[in-house]
């Protein structure tokens, strides 16, 4: 993959009645409705760029507050913080892998997975609405929670 490839995108989660998408609201993540009509819309914006420790597989940088917040893990808990240059933890923990979707049925409407960089066992989910990395389980409630579709965001390259 090219250092120069960044694609605004959302990602929505294939499983809940309405329409929601993952977004930041106080520098946590969450799974909420669309925002793409109200104040605060930038905040389930997000570019998807090179990973930070890998450009091999990808990282999600925030539209606001600045180009320097990312999402990564910590704790599991899934949140948006500045990156700071040279930090080879939050480079890890902000690196994902996009594999196939771990829900049957969703490759042909574009569905994918995100898998932690430094811990391959955990994936990106949605639990109680909260964005998490948590251990593959075998089971289709997870399968769901963690796949999502990757939507065209109103920003523009």
């Amino acid at each position: 993959m090219s250092a120069y490839f960044s694609w605004p995108a959302r990602l929505l989660a294939v499983n809940t009645p309405d329409a929601r998408f993952v977004r930041h609201r106080l520098f946590e993540a969450f799974l909420d409705p669309d925002l793409s009509r109200k104040p605060d819309w930038k905040d389930s914006n997000f570019w998807l760029v090179p990973g930070l420790f890998d450009k091999r597989h990808y990282s999600l940088r925030g539209v606001v507050p600045s180009d320097r917040f990312y999402l990564r893990h910590q704790n599991r808990r899934v949140k948006l913080q500045e990156f700071i240059p040279g930090d080879t933890q939050f480079a890890k923990d902000a690196t994902f892998e996009i594999t196939p979707p771990l829900a049957t049925g969703e490759l042909e409407t574009g569905g994918l997975s995100l898998r932690s960089y430094n811990f391959p066992n955990l994936y990106l989910r949605h639990r109680n609405f909260e964005m998490w990395v948590e251990e593959f389980q075998d089971n289709d409630a997870y399968r769901k929670d963690a796949t999502f579709r990757l939507r065209n965001s109103a920003l523009q390259p």
